[in-house]
């Protein structure tokens, strides 16, 4: 049954409704879940979609220019009026027509709590990685300092309290974990470590450190099999770099390319697996905790991880199946790898597994990590 007197408010993100929409990618599955959580007893969220744009040469150069209205549009929707809370991300930067639409709305509907979630911080060298984007940082410095004047909070996995100006809400990355199949136990295989990465692969996820550790493992006489899994869309540049190492250290029966999979597909390829990859490369950006969605779904898997940095859900407790490397440019030991999936795959497999998802539904399920957005909406 509807609540008419609940509180209501729209989640502004993508161009398509999500509901609508097939093969969804990891923050497309995390703000659908984000606005079911959202959907309280007292509280309705509903999406909002961007009008959607042609993705041409033409598009891609007109974006980095100073005054067109590209990336996305922000154009002003009726619902805006009634609404009592407006709900999106970082998009890929902050523009002039943001702000303006920002303005509109709180002169319109001064009462409208508006939060802005920035899922990264600090993000600025994602912005410089090309010279060709340094357009979308300049840009993006322009026009965040004036968002103060528009934005009430800002919902953050940061440890900061004030972010450019705005006071935060401190979240941990959420997701609906029972939507999340768990890894299949039956098979065992101790002889070969299957280890899966699932990711839109950038120099980030520092999957050239894994690479190089793997290469010198086997270059110093190593004899344990390893077999490394990639799932997911690489860039030329980045596979060049991959195929290099690969062909370096001649680990080609080491790396499987999977590509872009979705659904049963990619269910298959997990369920090979025993251990799971974050990300190796975010102090190339200068960020040392993490709270990585794919962290997530490894936890609602059920699968153990391995990643360079601290991950915030594991702070303070006495989590055994993470796996912690240096936040550094060394290659990833593999005898360190080796000894972790030992000791932890002591126990069944299936034991494992139920460990971990436990843990997930206790800790980053979403109905837990959206409370302190719920809290303040409510107050």
């Amino acid at each position: 049954m509807e609540c008419y007197n609940a509180m209501k408010g729209y989640f502004l993100y993508g161009e398509m409704k999500l509901d609508d929409k097939q093969n969804l990618n990891g923050i497309d599955k995390k703000v659908k879940s984000q606005i079911l959580s959202l959907n309280t007893k007292n509280i309705k969220c509903t999406q909002l979609c961007f009008p959607r744009e042609i993705y041409n040469l033409w598009y891609k150069l007109k974006i980095r220019c100073p005054f067109f209205n590209l990336g996305p549009k922000w154009i002003y929707y009726s619902e805006f009026d009634d609404m009592d809370f407006l709900y999106f991300r970082r998009p890929q930067f902050f523009s002039g027509y943001l702000i303006k639409l920002l303005k509109i709305i709180k002169k319109n509907n001064p009462n409208a709590k508006i939060l802005l979630e920035i899922p990264t911080y600090p993000y600025d060298k994602e912005l410089k990685v090309r010279w060709i984007d340094y357009f979308f940082f300049l840009k993006d410095k322009m026009n965040r300092n004036k968002l103060y004047r528009y934005v009430d909070r800002l919902v953050t996995m940061d440890d900061s309290n004030v972010i450019f100006k705005i006071p935060t809400i401190k979240i941990m990355n959420g997701i609906n974990v029972t939507d999340i199949a768990v890894v299949e136990s039956s098979r065992e295989d101790r002889d070969t470590i299957h280890i899966i990465m699932v990711a839109m692969f950038s120099v980030w996820h520092g999957v050239d450190r894994f690479l190089k550790g793997l290469g010198i493992y086997y270059q110093n006489g190593g004899r344990r099999n390893i077999v490394l899994h990639l799932v997911g869309k690489i860039n030329g540049g980045l596979m060049r770099e991959y195929i290099h190492i690969i062909n370096k250290y001649f680990i080609n029966n080491h790396v499987i390319f999977h590509g872009e999979v979705y659904g049963q597909e990619l269910d298959f390829i997990y369920n090979k697996c025993r251990l799971g990859l974050v990300s190796f490369g975010t102090h190339r950006k200068n960020i040392f905790k993490l709270s990585t969605l794919k962290s997530r779904e490894y936890l609602a898997k059920g699968l153990p991880m391995i990643s360079s940095g601290q991950t915030d859900v594991f702070e303070r407790t006495n989590f055994q199946y993470n796996l912690e490397c240096p936040s550094d440019e060394s290659p990833i030991d593999m005898e360190k790898v080796i000894s972790f999936f030992d000791e932890i795959y002591r126990d069944d497999v299936a034991v494992v597994v139920d460990r971990i998802r436990r843990f997930a539904l206790e800790n980053i399920d979403i109905h837990v990590t959206m409370l302190p957005v719920i809290d303040y909406l409510k107050s």
